[in-house]
């Protein structure tokens, strides 16, 4: 348990970036705590949280533009967006 905890402490900034692809927003707020307490430091967590949702939005806008319509058709209801929508804005 000691090795795992020591690990995660030495990978901490390579850890947010996973994390930031998933949820940026609300680790971003985290991460502001945690750098208030002084457990990490600003240019490493700065990096890794704009890394990630950078891959992130690069990876939605991916989606967007290689499968945008049938994406909608097949998972649109999850998102409450139909297609009648998509036309309207484009």
């Amino acid at each position: 348990m000691h090795a795992l905890l020591v690990s995660i402490y030495f990978y901490r900034y390579l850890l947010l970036v996973p994390f930031a692809i998933v949820e940026g927003p609300i680790l971003s707020i985290y991460c502001g705590f945690l750098l208030h307490e002084g457990t990490l430091t600003l240019l490493p967590t700065y990096i890794a949280l704009m890394a990630g949702d950078l891959i992130g939005d690069a990876g939605w806008y991916g989606v967007g533009y290689y499968f945008g319509h049938r994406f909608i058709r097949r998972f649109g209801d999850f998102f409450n967006v139909h297609e009648g929508d998509v036309k309207k804005v484009t």
